[in-house]
Parts: structure tokens; sequence; C-alpha cells
């Protein structure tokens, strides 16, 4: 079950850098 918690845990991060990279790109 560890697994699936830093599983989820990694894909908060990486939507979290979508959006981040959307919000710039949308700055830009």
């Amino acid at each position: 079950m560890s697994l699936t918690i830093i599983e989820r845990r990694n894909t908060k991060k990486e939507l979290a850098a979508n959006f981040n990279l959307a919000g710039v790109t949308l700055e830009q």
C-alpha cells in the first residue's frame, strides 16, 4: 500500500509541475 501512496504523491507532484509549466506558457 505504501507504493500506491508514493505513486499518488508522485502524480500530484507531476500535476503541479504540469500546471506550473502551463501557467508559465500562458504568462509568456
